[in-house]
Order: C-alpha cells, then sequence, then structure tokens
C-alpha cells in the first residue's frame, strides 16, 4: 500500500480472507485499502464486516462511523456510534451523560462531549487519539482535535500522523494565525523530510494564499512519494486554478492506463474538459460513465449541461434523471429549469427556475435563467429585474455576453 501497488495489496488481504474468512483485522485493513484508492462505498462494506466480526473493538466501531460521516451519511455515523456506545460500557457512560440530540447542533454538541470523554479513554494512545481527533474535527471540532493530536504527542513524540492531524486542525481554526501553522509545517517537515503528508500540507497552504505555482510543485513531489487519489484530486485541482485544466488531462490519463478504470477519475477528466470548454471531449467521457452504469446525480447533471452548450441531443431526461437521484439540490434543479426554458417548455421550466432562485437567491446564473424564461413568456418587466440582478457586480461566467445582449434588448 505504502508503494502505492494497490491491485497487489488487495490480491493479499484477499488470499488472508480466503484462509481465514473470519479475519476481522484483514477486513479492517482492506477497508483502509480501498479508502486510499478513493472507493468510499467498498471501504465501508469491509469496516462493517470487521464490526460484526468483532463488534466490541473500539478501533473498528470508530473507523466506521468515521467512515459513513466522511461520506456524508449523518444517519448511519449516528447509528454506528450509538451501536459502539452500547457494546463499550465505558464509552455508553459518556453516551448517556451527553445531551439528547434534537436538531443538527444538538447532535453535534453531543457528539463533541462523547468525543472529549473518548479522548480520555484513549489515554496516550496515539493511534486512537488520531482517529478520535479526525472525528473531532467531523463534529467542526478543530480544537477538540488540536488537544487530541497534542496528547498523542506526549505519548509518542514526533508522530507523523499525529503531526498531521495538528496541522489540519490549525487549519481549520480561524483563532490560529499563518505564522503558528508554518511553525508546525516546519516542525513536521524537520522530523519526517520525506513525508508525502507533510509536502501535501505544504501545498494546501500555498493554495490558501494563492500560490499555485508552488503548490503544484509540492503535491507534485508528495505524488512521486505516495501516489494517492487525494494527491491526484489536489493535482488537477491546482491546475484549474491556475486556469490550465488541460495540463492535468494527462495525468488523469496515466492514471487510468496503469491503474485501470475509475469512475471517480473518469468524471474528474471529465470535468477537466468542461473547465477547458472542449464539450465534445467531456460528452465522450460522461457518456461513457453512462454506458458502464458508473454514473451519479452529477455525471447526469453536468451531461445535460455539456448538451446544452452544444446544442445538441435533449438534456431534459438527463437532467430529470439528476434530480431524482438528488432531489433538492438547487444546482440541479436549476439545471432541469434551463433545460426545460431552452426546450421551450416555459411553464414547466418556471416552477423549477423560481424554485433554484428560493433556495439560492444570490446565485447570478440563476437569475440569468429565470430573467431569459421570464422574457420568452412575455413577462418584460420582470424579466429586466432578473437579468440586472445577475448582472450586478460584473459576474463571471460564459453567459454573461447573452445575458447582456438580452437586457439591451429588452431596454
Amino acid at each position: 500500500m505504502a508503494d502505492g501497488r494497490f491491485e497487489q495489496a488487495r490480491s493479499a488481504y484477499a488470499a488472508l480472507l480466503k484462509s481465514n474468512r473470519s479475519d476481522a483485522v484483514a477486513m479492517y485493513e482492506s477497508g483502509l485499502l480501498e479508502q486510499r484508492v478513493g472507493n468510499p462505498d467498498a471501504a465501508i462494506r469491509w469496516f462493517e464486516k470487521a464490526v460484526a466480526e468483532r463488534p466490541a473493538d473500539p478501533l473498528f466501531g470508530i473507523t466506521l462511523v468515521s467512515a459513513r460521516a466522511a461520506a456524508g451519511d449523518r444517519a448511519g455515523a449516528l447509528e454506528a456510534a450509538k451501536a459502539l456506545a452500547s457494546r463499550r460500557s465505558s464509552i455508553s457512560r459518556c453516551w448517556r451523560r451527553s445531551p439528547k440530540p434534537r436538531s443538527a447542533s444538538g447532535t453535534k454538541s453531543a457528539a463533541q462531549q462523547t468525543l472529549r470523554e473518548m479522548t480520555k479513554l484513549a489515554e496516550y494512545d496515539a493511534a486512537k487519539l488520531v482517529r478520535v481527533g479526525y472525528l473531532q474535527l467531523a463534529a467542526s471540532n478543530p480544537s477538540g482535535a488540536a488537544y487530541a493530536a497534542q496528547k498523542a504527542l506526549q505519548g509518542k513524540p514526533k508522530d507523523e500522523a499525529a503531526m498531521v492531524l495538528e496541522i489540519g486542525a490549525a487549519l481549520l481554526d480561524a483563532e490560529v494565525g499563518p505564522a503558528t501553522i508554518d511553525g508546525l509545517v516546519a516542525s513536521l517537515r524537520s522530523a519526517h523530510p520525506r513525508s508525502a503528508s507533510g509536502l501535501r500540507l505544504v501545498g494546501d497552504l500555498a493554495v490558501t494564499r494563492k500560490r499555485y505555482g508552488d503548490a503544484e510543485r509540492h503535491y507534485e513531489e508528495a505524488f512521486r512519494l505516495q501516489p494517492t487519489l487525494e494527491l491526484l484530486k489536489r493535482r488537477a485541482s491546482v491546475a484549474v486554478l491556475k486556469g490550465e485544466p488541460k495540463s492535468a488531462v494527462p495525468l488523469l490519463t496515466t492514471w487510468l492506463t496503469d491503474r485501470g478504470e475509475d469512475a471517480g477519475v473518469r468524471e474528474m477528466l471529465a470535468e477537466l474538459w468542461m473547465r477547458d470548454r472542449n464539450w465534445k471531449a467531456a460528452r465522450a467521457e460522461y457518456e461513457r460513465l453512462l454506458a458502464d452504469n458508473r454514473a451519479g446525480p452529477n455525471v447526469y447533471n453536468n451531461l445535460a449541461n455539456v448538451l446544452l452548450m452544444l446544442g445538441e441531443g435533449d438534456p431534459v431526461p438527463l437532467a430529470e434523471k439528476a434530480l431524482s437521484l438528488s432531489p433538492g439540490n438547487v444546482g440541479v434543479i436549476d439545471t432541469l429549469g434551463w433545460s426545460l426554458a431552452r426546450a421551450g417548455r416555459l411553464d414547466e421550466a418556471m416552477r423549477h427556475l423560481r424554485d433554484a432562485r428560493l433556495r439560492a437567491p444570490h446565485d447570478p446564473e440563476i437569475r440569468w435563467h429565470l430573467g431569459y424564461a421570464l422574457a420568452r413568456q412575455g413577462r418584460i418587466d420582470e424579466a429586466r429585474a432578473e437579468l440586472r440582478l445577475a448582472l450586478q457586480g460584473a459576474p463571471g461566467g460564459a453567459w454573461i455576453d447573452e445575458a447582456s445582449a438580452l437586457l439591451r434588448e429588452l431596454q
């Protein structure tokens, strides 16, 4: 795994499980492998199997909670946490002392209190403290995460994972100044000069300071040490920030050639082509994902937008499918409304576009779409009002010229 030879690692774990189908450690490690390569659903399934084999092991239980939370499954994470609490009497006492959650803020408060107690229970076990620290970050408590990291470093000075956690917490804490963060990063680089995580963090800092060339260099060096999907995404994102999305295309195509098909990487490649305004190339990538039955709501939504830009095909069914997979997503609601408006189905379009504007009243592109539909309906005064608000403040976007021309026509 450390060498980036993930298929060989997967085969080795499969062999272990073939010889012992109840090997919970091999299940857990298989989950960590899938996390590394960017397969969160597969990782969660392995963690669930490990927990089923060893229900009282707090490491497996906490990792399952963290994985579900990272995947956006708040209800599943809470369920796993309660199940773990009921199995571990000491943690169960922590849970019972926590306030009963009645809202999102209540749930967060209860989680933070529970995690504070778990930090105490972990004593000076660095590995456990680091895991609890990341759960603190998921619970929006960077100071709690920093405390867990510092306690881990007392038990195991210069532990790389704890140092990385401490920096991650500092980056999310508004009260921690740049000089402190620079000092923490320098300490990590000094203690672990060949640390891919250290280089990644230096790259992250460069991005926050808009030094994209420096970020690109650090990410590239980190990637040579540890070619992970996380670093691949960062290298692609910094190419976009530099205004050179096409420059990252060979990086992604090489990854796919060397490591086999990956839906997430294929989707990133399609998005790069969209950023480069190469709509035909983007369409080809998205249609490949559809043909392989590996499309989520973003693929359907983005392909609908690509067809709108090309002026080809019918984007409406794609946008409807995206909305069925992601109901309430304002971007998808807007795409469906815009697709209907362009198709001349104005009454249907208005319902979705007004919904989108209510959900995101400050989004200028949504107002442009609504203004266009109102103008097509002959509601000139309303259309002018929406278009003026859309163009207020000189927003950016490929739609600006068309919106400005329509406003001039309506004056």
